[in-house]
């Protein structure tokens, strides 16, 4: 079974390897309610000049430093809707930002001891999303349908991530499930209260 990645813009491209740690607050939280909403997939664009040819289509957002794409135009309507109830399971991984290509090599090879908790290295947050079938086979066909187009991820309301599709690894296959994303926030408390309607699936 192959995976999507959504990934972030070039200044991300850096992110290599993963150090994987588990976020037992979530697990402490009960499913009190059934989960509602949906996963949200946003058309989105650089292009100014795609933009000024129907302003009423996009929004325009800005986005923080350090991201390469730092005014974007988003659909206003979803290319693609997945309700809450496709969603088996989400895996939530803490990663470093490498700065050092040699540096994460070395890691990636294993010859050089991975610290999770480096004084002053920077981390982020990855989403891996395991939906049911038919659920799994949308994504495939809308990362096939738009290859390297960037795209607006939210959860209801909520913006989850940014990026675009990368194809899945040599031999995985063409059913992208499950897919991976790089989540904007990276403050543990604020991801909680983005995933609380999928709180009794995440580990």
């Amino acid at each position: 079974m192959g995976s999507v990645v959504l990934r972030l813009g070039r200044s991300s491209s850096y992110r290599l390897m993963s150090a994987i740690i588990l976020i037992p607050a979530l697990l402490m939280l009960s499913a009190a309610t059934r989960p509602s909403g949906e996963l949200l997939f946003f058309r989105a664009t650089e292009d100014s000049d795609q933009y000024a040819k129907d302003p009423q289509r996009y929004d325009k957002i800005s986005l923080a430093p350090p991201e390469a794409m730092s005014i974007l135009y988003v659909e206003r309507q979803p290319t693609l809707r997945i309700p809450l109830s496709a969603v088996r399971s989400v895996v939530l991984e803490r990663e470093k930002v490498y700065t050092n290509l040699e540096e994460a090599i070395l890691e990636g090879l294993r010859l050089k001891d991975k610290s999770t908790n480096e004084a002053g290295a920077r981390y982020y947050y990855m989403a891996a999303f395991a939906l049911r079938p038919n659920a799994g086979r949308q994504v495939t066909t809308l990362s096939q349908r738009y290859p390297g187009e960037v795209f607006d991820l939210r959860l209801g309301s909520q913006r989850l991530s940014i990026g675009s599709f990368t194809p899945p690894r040599p031999g995985a296959g063409n059913t992208f499930n499950p897919f991976r994303v790089p989540l904007m926030e990276n403050d543990r408390q604020r991801i909680q209260d983005i995933l609380s309607p999928l709180k009794d699936r995440i580990t």
